[in-house]
């Protein structure tokens, strides 16, 4: 049975696809991904070296009856790309007009009273650009992200630990996985709008926290 390891930007989506499963799932709930399942919880979010167990492919079975025709529908897997949208006060960007460009597609729409974008999107799609109008009465005031579909490290690595404090608005250095003095003012700064000690030290409570309110964020 085939392992595959995980490189930068590779999700559960585009794997399976590159070994021809359209489902996702098939892999992450075999058997042998048992440690897998343990270590990365999310199934969206992987680490670089991860061992991922490719299974073999079965063939699905239909009854039919003969002579006759029978049509079958595939649908085309995607995944859904969901973004929450805060000001530097943490308050939602409420009822914006935004513009969402993937794969040479423009969607639209207008954010929700959390601030939610949500589409969903084809599941090799690795980044998209997004363009919000902060300010609904003002049409020249807007905001442009790129946004890295997939990949997110899981909040047990430097670099995920650094991405989800840029995300928040903490971090304006580099993701470099290792920790530095920007890091640790960010988490300074993080540690204080929790009302912690800021000790700017990683532990725990303060990882525990970060992936919290980058899942609501």
């Amino acid at each position: 049975m085939p392992v595959h390891k995980v490189t930068r930007d590779d999700t559960l989506f585009t794997i399976a696809k590159q070994h021809g499963f359209r489902n996702w799932r098939a892999i992450y709930e075999h058997p042998s991904n048992e440690s897998l399942r343990k270590q990365r919880p999310d199934p969206m979010i992987l680490a670089p070296g991860d061992a991922v167990f490719i299974p073999d492919k079965e063939p699905s079975e239909f009854n039919n009856a003969t002579g006759r025709t029978h049509r079958f529908r595939l649908h085309a897997p995607k995944c859904l790309l969901s973004v929450y949208l805060q000001d530097e006060t943490g308050a939602p960007y409420a009822a914006c007009k935004y513009e969402l460009t993937v794969a040479g597609q423009t969607l639209q729409g207008v954010t929700s009273p959390t601030g939610l974008v949500s589409h969903e999107v084809a599941d090799d799609v690795a980044e998209a650009e997004l363009t919000l109008w902060t300010n609904p009465e003002d049409p020249t005031e807007t905001a442009q992200w790129t946004l890295r579909i997939g990949a997110l490290d899981p909040i047990d690595t430097m670099t995920g630990v650094q991405a989800r404090l840029h995300n928040l608005g903490y971090l304006e250095g580099e993701v470099t996985g290792a920790m530095n003095e920007e890091t640790r003012v960010a988490l300074r700064d993080f540690q204080r709008s929790l009302g912690h000690d800021p000790t700017g030290e990683l532990d725990g409570e303060t990882r525990r926290a970060l992936a919290n309110a980058s899942n609501a964020s």
